[in-house]
């Protein structure tokens, strides 16, 4: 079952530099296994290095040891052919709750998949798995390697396929709505049932003496 791109298509639209830069950092990524200079890259772009920010702050891109790399909803902006990519066999890697390595990981791909894929397909896969947030998390990395290892939670073992996934991740991601208490009123209501107007402190206070003056009067008759 293959994800339904177009419901996932980002809202507001990247313009085309951005695009652009998204493709550029993703294929870079794939042929690699490793990301662009982040520094290069915000000279390069000049006036427009800012967008590198905004590309961080929506989810498309991040910065690991000062590298650019993709996160998996960049890959929106790649061809069809490339989309599903080897994030997949990420997903497929033993289901016990702790921490794995990379080799580790890169060993159990290899022993589901019909062929042998080397440790290159778990490198990226390692890469994409970050944003599957329910499944992953304590990522370690090192200069060259986005992903060296990963904690594995227990809830991977409700993976049923890579669609099902990305929409659970895409739901856990909306905001919680905030429940607010009704305020309290202050109104009293007299014996007819009609709302009286709060007292005010002068008024308190003079109920005060009359209901003390009323049980010193009980306490002298008992």
């Amino acid at each position: 079952m293959g994800i339904d791109w177009n419901s996932t298509k980002p809202n507001p639209e990247l313009d085309d530099l951005s695009k652009s830069l998204v493709r550029e950092i993703v294929e870079h990524f794939l042929a690699t296994g490793t990301g662009i200079d982040f520094w290069e890259t915000r000279v390069a772009l000049g006036k427009d290095r800012r967008l590198l920010d905004a590309l961080v702050q929506k989810g498309f891109v991040m910065n690991i040891a000062n590298r650019l790399y993709p996160r998996f909803a960049a890959l929106y902006y790649l061809r069809p052919d490339q989309r599903i990519l080897k994030a997949s066999q990420s997903l497929c890697k033993s289901r016990r709750p702790q921490l794995f390595s990379l080799t580790q990981i890169s060993d159990e791909i290899n022993r589901l998949a019909p062929a042998p894929t080397g440790q290159f397909a778990a490198r990226i896969g390692m890469q994409f798995a970050r944003d599957f947030t329910g499944y992953f998390g304590n990522f370690d990395n090192s200069a060259d390697v986005p992903a060296t290892s990963a904690h594995v939670s227990e809830t991977i073992l409700d993976f049923e396929n890579l669609e099902q996934a990305w929409q659970e991740e895409l739901e856990r991601r909306q905001p919680v709505p905030v429940k607010t208490s009704p305020v309290p009123s202050t109104m009293r209501e007299d014996a007819m049932g009609k709302p009286k107007k709060p007292e005010t402190s002068t008024e308190q206070l003079k109920r005060v003496f009359v209901i003390h003056g009323r049980d010193e009067r009980l306490r002298a008759a008992i």
